[in-house]
């Protein structure tokens, strides 16, 4: 008789060691999913900086070409100048040259 009147204390303990023992693997499961996001988190960051960085360096990489580009225009504008004015200068200097040719054959 005093076996059936423990009895339901005994369930009631076990079923109150049941949900500690759950508890705790909540807790513990807990922390590592929250360690898990919180790494997650740090990873998302660090690709996104990753994808920042890149984009600045293809924003500057497109600039640099920019300004070769615009580098190459400019100086191929200056030699197709200095080229036309050498041209004039030496068409010049060969009309004078041929003008004296002339003033000294008359001569």
């Amino acid at each position: 008789m005093k076996i059936n009147k423990l009895n339901p204390y005994f369930t009631e303990l076990n079923r109150r060691l049941t949900y500690i023992e759950l508890y705790k693997k909540y807790t513990t499961r807990k922390k590592q999913y929250l360690q898990h996001l919180s790494y997650l988190k740090s990873e998302k960051e660090r690709y996104s900086k990753k994808i920042e960085y890149e984009s600045y360096l293809r924003y500057y990489d497109q600039k640099a070409r920019e300004c070769i580009k615009d580098f190459n225009k400019t100086f191929s504008d200056i030699n197709y100048t200095v080229d036309t004015k050498v041209e004039k200068l030496d068409k010049i200097i060969l009309d004078l040259r041929n003008k004296i040719i002339a003033k000294d054959s008359v001569t």
